[in-house]
């Protein structure tokens, strides 16, 4: 998770705008509170959860109701038949295994999705 909150992030969010201006991009709620208590302890993360947390501002919040992060975030997807944008490669295992198209930033600076 740390890993998404660094500049490839924003970098991402602005891409997607720039390709599709109406592209709508959603978070849980699960995330978010993860983030918040991050922000809220008093290390190097803390500043990183903070900037996080400003991107995701405007996003669409979207649950399906699961306990864990992952799991919702899946979930929803299938629901909703969202694509997820990650680095996470447990997450982007799990979405393969249930058919959900992953966007991700590969090593050489290209998105990628599968």
């Amino acid at each position: 998770m740390i890993h998404i909150l660094s500049s490839e992030s924003d970098n991402f969010i602005d891409y997607m705008r720039t390709v599709n201006p109406s592209v709508k991009l959603y978070v849980s709620p699960l995330i978010i509170n993860e983030l918040k208590k991050l922000a809220s302890a008093d290390n190097k993360i803390s500043k990183k959860a903070t900037l996080a947390l400003k991107m995701i501002s405007d996003f669409d919040v979207i649950t399906s109701g699961a306990d864990n992060a992952d799991d919702d975030i899946i979930a929803s997807a299938v629901k909703y038949e969202l694509i997820i944008a990650t680095t996470d490669s447990q997450l982007k295992k799990k979405a393969k295994l249930n058919k959900v198209p992953v966007i991700y930033l590969k090593k050489d600076g290209y998105f990628s999705l599968e």
